[in-house]
């Protein structure tokens, strides 16, 4: 089960002293998992019209905003989407490492 599920249409962490972060590089997380679960269509323009490039369902640290995850070394830490996903879809391609990953690994 997750440690903990964070549901936004989307999070900006923005500015000098912003931060939202999930364990240290001394005490990374090691066991359950955080999931950011975006919902909703609001776009990040609304809160702040510098991000129209953005779009929706967005975790976005800029201007200074520091986003710090520190979990298992086990697996790789960050992988990009080679393309956008539909609902529904069971194959995603990526842009990136997973040879640590295992079969039944999930992305959410």
């Amino acid at each position: 089960p997750p440690l903990v599920t964070i549901r936004s249409q989307g999070i900006l962490i923005s500015g000098p002293g912003a931060l939202m972060s999930c364990g240290t590089v001394t005490q990374p997380l090691e066991t359950g998992k955080v999931i950011f679960e975006m919902l909703g269509d609001r776009d990040l323009n609304e809160l702040d019209t510098s991000l129209s490039s953005m779009g929706v369902r967005a975790l976005v640290a800029r201007d200074g905003g520091i986003l710090s995850l520190h979990g298992s070394t086990a697996k790789s830490g960050y992988v990009q989407l080679d393309g956008t996903m539909d609902v529904g879809t069971k194959v995603a391609n990526v842009d990136g490492n997973v040879l640590s990953w295992n079969s039944g690994d999930e992305v959410v």
